[in-house]
């Protein structure tokens, strides 16, 4: 298996208004095909500020992808972005004048941003 134990990988969210965005977590343990992950950034609020922890299937994994920094992201490319502790696939609507900064649009949630 590609993971090892304490690796940071990206687990995949399957609920309603996650699904598709990958969050960063910490792999713990296999059993068969689940694998018990921690999350990095997201705490237990019933467990005295313990990350949230669950069991996951081996499918929800992937490792983490490296940063890509184009300059040249036209309207309706297709990015994920980091927001709100996790990463997000949203859709290109508006290159904004700075050049460096976009209006999005989130695929999940159909927000814009």
């Amino acid at each position: 298996m590609w993971i090892e134990e304490g690796q940071k990988i990206e687990v995949q969210g399957m609920e309603d208004g996650f699904y598709g965005v990958w969050f960063p977590t910490t792999f713990l343990k296999r059993f068969l095909e689940k694998c018990f992950m921690i999350y990095d950034e997201f705490v237990n609020e019933n467990e005295n500020s313990k990350h949230s922890h669950e069991m996951v299937q081996i499918s929800q994994l992937q490792p983490i992808l490296p940063n890509i920094n184009n300059k040249s992201w036209v309207n309706n490319d297709v990015v994920e972005v980091y927001e709100f502790n996790c990463w997000w696939v949203e859709k290109i609507i508006q290159p904004l004048p700075c050049e460096t900064k976009y209006v999005v649009y989130f695929l999940e949630s159909s927000q814009e941003m």
